[in-house]
C-alpha cells in the first residue's frame, strides 16, 4: 500500500516511541521541547478518546476531517484496485493516513507512538532519526510472550541499524535485550 501511496513513510523524519508505560508521556514531553525550539511537530498517537483525528496532529492541531478523509480514500482506492478489498486494521488504515498526511504537510519531524509491540507494528516500516524505548512489563502477553525477554525482543524491534536509541527500561533482563539488539 505505501509503495501505491509513493512510499510517503519515507519524506518525513521521525522519532519512534515504544515501551510498555510512559511512551505518550515522553512523546509529549519531546513534542513541546521541539515545538519550543521552533519546530513544526507531527505527533501519531493511540488510542484516541473521541474522535480518530486525535492520533493525528501537527503542533498538537489534529489532523481536519477534509484531510482525514482525502488521505483515507486514497488508501481506499489502493486497497479496492490493488489488494482486492482486503482491507487493513483499523491501526494500519490510520498508520497509512498519518505517513500520507506528515508528508504532505512537510513536517520538520513526526513522533510515532507503536500500536502494540515494535517489531511487527505497522509502525514499524519507518527508519526513525532515534527510536526510544521506555519502560517495559509484562503485557498483551498473549502477542508479545510472557516473559520481560520476550516482550522486550518485540519493543526492541523499532531499533535501526546505525541510529540511536534511548532506553529507559529498568529491568535488567529486559534492559539486557535492548542492549544486545542494539549492538
Amino acid at each position: 500500500i505505501l509503495a501505491a501511496l509513493g512510499n510517503p513513510e519515507n519524506k518525513t523524519k521521525f522519532i519512534h516511541f515504544a515501551g510498555s508505560n510512559g511512551k505518550g508521556s515522553t512523546l509529549n514531553a519531546t513534542r513541546e521541547i521541539l515545538i519550543n525550539h521552533g519546530l513544526t511537530v507531527g505527533a501519531f498517537i493511540s488510542p484516541h478518546l473521541e474522535r480518530a483525528n486525535e492520533r493525528v496532529t501537527i503542533n498538537k492541531q489534529q489532523i481536519s476531517d477534509d484531510d482525514f478523509v482525502y488521505f483515507a480514500n486514497k488508501v481506499v482506492h489502493v486497497v479496492e484496485q490493488e489488494l482486492g478489498g482486503q482491507f487493513p486494521s483499523f491501526f494500519e488504515f490510520v498508520t497509512l493516513i498519518m505517513y500520507q498526511y506528515f508528508a504532505k504537510q512537510k513536517v520538520d519531524v513526526a513522533l510515532i507512538e507503536t500500536g502494540i509491540g515494535g517489531r511487527l507494528d505497522s509502525t514499524n516500516v519507518l527508519v526513525p532519526e532515534v527510536s526510544v524505548i521506555t519502560t517495559i512489563s509484562l503485557e498483551h502477553t498473549d502477542m508479545l510472550g510472557n516473559t520481560f525477554t520476550q516482550v522486550a525482543s518485540e519493543k526492541a524491534g523499532i531499533i535501526k541499524e546505525h541510529k540511536p536509541v534511548v532506553v529507559g527500561v529498568r529491568n535488567e533482563e529486559a534492559r539486557a535485550v535492548n542492549y544486545e539488539i542494539a549492538q
